[in-house]
Formats: structure tokens, sequence, C-alpha cells
């Protein structure tokens, strides 16, 4: 199942991030977020400090992120990762020139002095590949 998991994550680009609320605390809140694997396959964003979900995080800096496939009624597959979100402050140029690469859009925005980049360091995985296919992965695996 690991295999599969870590295919579906290489092959999307958008995810839910949900953080703990900082303003209605004891919920969680969904963002949909594009990521991308770094040089190292590492999963990093970039994050709007006007963001909701910047502002949880800079309060309680641990998430999940839930990836699904692009067509999720013929795929059922999805992934569930509990991640720490950590600020990268090394190497954000070659950072930003990978993803406004991947994501060309980005350009208009990561200009802007709010927008940071945060890598997401997988703890834990949960991984649904259909019925009666699901459980905790070992992402190191």
């Amino acid at each position: 199942m690991i295999t599969e998991a870590k295919a579906l994550l290489n092959a999307q680009e958008h995810a839910v991030l949900s953080t703990y609320s900082k303003e209605k605390e004891g919920f969680p809140f969904g963002s949909l977020i594009p990521y991308m694997l770094d040089s190292r396959g590492v999963i990093t964003c970039w994050v709007s400090d006007l963001a909701q979900h910047t502002k949880n995080l800079t309060a309680y800096p641990k998430a999940s992120l839930t990836i699904t496939p692009a067509d999720p009624a013929r795929d059922k597959a999805r992934l569930c990762l509990m991640v720490d979100v950590v600020e990268v402050t090394e190497g954000v140029e070659a950072l930003r020139e990978s993803y406004t690469q991947r994501f060309p859009l980005a350009k208009q925005y990561l200009s802007f002095h709010d927008f940071k980049p945060m890598e997401l360091q997988v703890q834990s995985a949960y991984y649904i590949g259909g019925f009666g296919r699901a459980g905790w992965l070992d992402w190191n695996e």
C-alpha cells in the first residue's frame, strides 16, 4: 500500500490542509492548497500570512493533508498525512523557482512579502486503497 499511497501523492497537486482553528477552538479548519514535492521528496507549499490556515499554523504547527485522486468517483483511493509544518528558511529562491515552474500562476502572488514556503514533515500516514484495503503506513519505508 505504501507504493500506491506515494504514487497518489506524486500524481496530485492539490490537497486539503486541515489545521486546528484558532478562531473556533476545538474545530478543524480545511483549506484547499497546491503542494509539490521538492528535489528531496519533501512536501512543500506556500502560505500567506493573511490566510486563516497560516494563522492557525502559527498557533499550532500540526496539521493533516488529505490527498484524493483527480476523479474520486472513479478512484476511491485517499491518503491522509499527519504533518508537522515548518517554515523553510534556506534555499527559498530555488524552491520558489521550482514552485512557479509547477504552478506558473503562482508568480503573481509569490512576490508578495506575506508569502512564505512551508515544509510538511510527515509523522504518520493513513491510506485507503478501496474496500477492505486501509491502514496506517510506515512512511519512512
